[in-house]
């Protein structure tokens, strides 16, 4: 069966117990320095989440490619994933972990605990790759000079107070590596 959003009387197939109703949105943070709170924040769209209805025996690898055509989304398959975020259960909003795409959405009890437990609060994120956007920081601050430079560094902290796994995935992708090379540059 295919990823479906639901009808207006909240309605879902007879195989529900296959599927759960999730709302989804997409941050267009395929440039991480465009996306940042330093310059408008994290933009969601559509600005109301969509009413998705994802399988929970499926990969969501196999489900990314239905989702980025149901959100009109810009991203690519294979360079996307989705992050839970959760709203106004604490104080704001509060981004839990990272699906991993390999795995079903059964697989990830905590995640599938946190989407069944607080469906009102909790919202999918469609948003690039740590990784990748690791990357794209990690060009902007080693290719760039002057200006566009110091405001790649000055945003990069907003970046990492937004996203806490992305200070992570930086220190995995060589982002203090390319740091160190930066300041060495500086001290040239």
């Amino acid at each position: 069966m295919t990823l479906s959003s639901t009808t207006q009387n909240g309605t879902s197939s007879p195989d529900s117990q296959e599927q759960i109703k999730c709302r989804i949105q997409f941050v267009n943070d395929i440039d991480p320095f465009r996306c940042s709170s330093t310059n408008a924040g994290l933009h969601r769209e559509p600005i109301k989440p969509i009413q998705c209805n994802l399988q929970l025996h499926r990969s969501i690898s196999e489900q990314l490619p239905e989702l980025i055509k149901l959100l009109r989304a810009p991203h690519k398959s294979g360079d996307c994933c989705l992050q839970v975020q959760c709203s106004g259960i604490k104080n704001g909003d509060e981004f839990a972990s990272y699906l991993d795409s390999e795995l079903t959405l059964s697989e990830q009890t905590e995640e599938l605990e946190l989407l069944q437990n607080e469906p009102i609060h909790t919202t999918l994120l469609l948003r690039q790759q740590p990784a990748l956007r690791v990357k794209a920081i990690i060009e902007k601050l080693l290719y760039t000079s002057g200006r566009e430079q110091r405001g790649a560094l000055f945003t990069l902290k907003s970046l990492f107070q937004e996203d806490k796994d992305l200070v992570h995935a930086f220190v995995q992708n060589g982002g203090l590596e390319a740091l160190v090379k930066l300041v060495g540059n500086f001290l040239k």
